[in-house]
């Protein structure tokens, strides 16, 4: 067999990590999240009809997040694959291939190992990365920290020494790009920018040279950034006087909506010394520590053993490896830093699982060729990825058995002119699937309460006050129903409400229509 050529190396990787993320997905069944529940198919559906101008976030503040890696999704959902679910499974499981081949090749420029045993080790590193219990929990669903990921650990290889890329320039801009990407498609991407920059900027040798990576990052990253955020951030913008409503309304005072900058702070540490040493809290089973669900993961500790191994192993390296190093320890180190200060939220932490994974084989290999020289550091690596999976307990974020359809909701159909109450979260899934003309969706939820004495609650009691049509409530429990303002002029009668049959949240909550009367 002729051997590929040397630039189409990185195909036969590329192929073998997305057949093995389109295999887990399939294997692990159909994503049922609580957020593709509330917003990650209301929100494509919103755009693609248009509905921005119309609607009154029914999905909770969550409405108005960028919609755009979740229109994929939904249009195969509800086009081509509707009656796929394993296929759309499928497709949905290829970021987390791209995201173990950005490991690969991430570890492969790292480690630079050129023929025998060792070249495993990139490959363990990507096992061990994408096996961690935020990662695999993420396979194949809509929350979409795997693709930014992707998009995020891919940067650090393209712009990192030793890139095949070519020139310079031209791979920092690159770089830039996806990171800009990353962030655009999820705001949350951005506490890890600071540290691939920095990563870029430790390897320049000369005040010109960081100017340029500066520059030329910074331009890729800008110019992505204004491509994928831009437009939506405009429109929201138009609509609601702040281009990250209700984001950072402390920064852009939006009458809409109190100057709140909507930061959850339920799983900063709690304590100083919880602070310096976080991951080792999560060696054990725990809940609510960074995660609503329980996990146990030990692979962000062992990273942090790994950086004091390889910041001493650098100083006597030559200069090459040295850089590669440096590069990977910076965007680690920062990264985790900005993400603990500001969220500590572990499906945040994606990259830093994908990170966590390099830097423990680049230890263990740094270590094997000082203390054990005849023992070979992939036989340690593979013990040491076996027994994190024993380990490691994974996040479950909720899915169901596979059906004849993806969405297998029965049909409702409303009277033409209807307002539809998306009463509570998550509810605003089932907006898409009602047949009903001229139909408007309102939401009243906590954010929608909390607005009392600014723009965004007086619109919502107008709107449904002066309503001359049939008024519904969407709820997935009774009790949410109080939530609608008395001075709306409606109310409800929970006898009268009526579930909506489907394959999605009948395992959890069962949404139910709810028929409103005038008060």
């Amino acid at each position: 067999m002729t051997p590929l050529p040397q630039r189409l190396s990185w195909l036969p990787p590329l192929l073998i990590c997305l057949a093995i993320g389109a295999t887990a997905s399939v294997l692990m069944g159909q994503d049922a999240n609580w957020d593709l529940r509330n917003y990650h198919l209301y929100n494509p559906f919103a755009l693609l009809h248009g509905r921005l101008w119309r609607d009154l976030m029914p999905a909770g503040p969550q409405s108005y997040f960028n919609p755009l890696l979740d229109v994929p999704y939904y249009v195969l959902a509800v086009g081509p694959l509707a009656a796929w679910p394993r296929m759309l499974a499928a497709v949905a499981g290829l970021p987390f291939g791209l995201l173990l081949f950005a490991t690969f090749s991430l570890a492969d420029w790292v480690l630079d190992e050129t023929g025998g045993p060792r070249r495993l080790l990139p490959w363990l590193a990507a096992a061990m990365g994408g096996t961690a219990a935020a990662t695999v929990s993420e396979i194949g669903t809509t929350l979409n920290d795997i693709p930014v990921a992707a998009l995020v650990v891919g940067a650090l290889a393209v712009g990192g020494p030793g890139c095949v890329l070519r020139p310079v320039r031209w791979r920092l801009f690159c770089a830039g790009a996806m990171v800009g990407a990353a962030v655009a498609l999820k705001l949350t991407c951005l506490v890890l920018a600071p540290g691939v920059l920095l990563g870029f900027l430790l390897t320049a040798t000369t005040w010109r040279t960081r100017l340029t990576v500066t520059v030329m990052f910074g331009a890729g990253a800008a110019l992505m950034a204004l491509l994928l955020a831009g437009p939506w951030a405009f429109m929201v913008a138009q609509r609601y006087g702040s281009p990250t409503f209700p984001l950072m309304n402390g920064l852009f005072h939006s009458d809409w909506y109190p100057p709140y900058d909507f930061y959850d702070r339920r799983f900063l540490p709690r304590s100083t010394l919880q602070a310096w040493f976080y991951p080792f809290w999560w060696l054990r089973l725990n809940a609510s520590l960074v995660s609503e669900l329980p996990f146990r993961d030990a692979r962000l500790s062992l990273a942090m053993l790994a950086v004091p191994v390889l910041l001493a192993c650098s100083m006597r390296a030559e200069a090459s490896r040295r850089r590669r190093t440096l590069t990977l320890v910076a965007a680690s180190v920062l990264g985790y830093v900005l993400w603990l200060r500001m969220f500590s939220i572990l499906r945040y932490a994606v990259a830093l699982e994908a990170f966590a994974g390099v830097l423990t084989v680049l230890a263990l290999r740094e270590l094997c060729a000082v203390m054990v020289p005849r023992l070979a550091a992939p036989v340690v690596a593979t013990l040491l990825l076996a027994a994190l999976v024993w380990h490691t307990q994974v996040l479950d974020w909720w899915r169901v058995p596979y059906r004849d359809q993806v969405f297998d909701v029965d049909a409702v159909v409303l009277p033409p002119h209807s307002l539809v109450l998306a009463t509570g979260q998550p509810v605003a899934m089932m907006i898409p699937f009602l047949d009903a003309p001229d139909m408007r969706a309102v939401g009243i939820t906590n954010a929608t309460l909390d607005a009392r004495g600014f723009r965004l609650y007086d619109e919502t009691v107008g709107i449904i006050r002066h309503h001359d049509g049939p008024v519904f409530a969407l709820v997935d429990q009774a009790s949410d129903l109080s939530m609608v303002p008395a001075e709306a002029g409606v109310a409800f009668d929970p006898a009268q409400c009526r579930p909506i049959r489907n394959n999605i949240t009948v395992a959890y909550t069962q949404v139910m229509l709810c028929p409103a009367r005038r008060r």
